[in-house]
C-alpha cells in the first residue's frame, strides 16, 4: 500500500464517521473508528490505536454488539490488536486501550477525528 492510499483511507475513514456521526449510527461508527485505528497502528501511531480501540469497543458494547460476527472485521480487528502490542507491549496497549474504553461516544469520535 502506498502512502498516497493511507492519507485517502484516513481522509474517507474521517468523512464516513463523520456521516455516521450525524445520523448516530453508532455500529457505523464502531467500524469506522476500528479502521482508523488500524491506520493509526500502521502509520506509527500505536498509542492513539490502542486507545481508538478501546473506544470502538465503548461504542460496540453501548449497543450490545461484541464484534458484529463478520470474520473480515473481527480479522482487521485482530490485526491492529496484533500490532499495537507489539509496538507498544501489553501493559501499555491495556493502559491505552482502558482510556478509551472509559471515554463517551462524542469523546471517541473527536479522538478518532483528530
Amino acid at each position: 500500500m502506498g502512502r498516497g492510499d493511507i492519507v485517502e483511507a484516513r481522509e474517507l475513514a474521517t468523512s464516513s464517521l463523520r456521516i455516521k456521526e450525524k445520523f448516530n449510527d453508532l455500529l457505523g461508527i464502531a467500524v469506522s473508528v476500528e479502521l482508523l485505528a488500524l491506520i493509526s497502528v500502521v502509520t506509527g501511531s500505536a498509542s492513539n490505536a490502542a486507545l481508538l480501540l478501546g473506544g470502538a469497543d465503548r461504542v460496540r458494547q453501548s449497543i450490545g454488539l461484541p464484534l458484529f460476527g463478520s470474520a473480515n472485521l473481527a480479522a482487521s480487528h485482530n490485526q491492529c490488536v496484533a500490532l499495537c502490542r507489539q509496538a507498544l507491549g501489553p501493559e501499555q496497549y491495556e493502559e491505552h486501550f482502558s482510556r478509551g474504553a472509559a471515554m463517551t461516544v462524542p469523546s471517541v469520535v473527536a479522538a478518532a477525528q483528530s
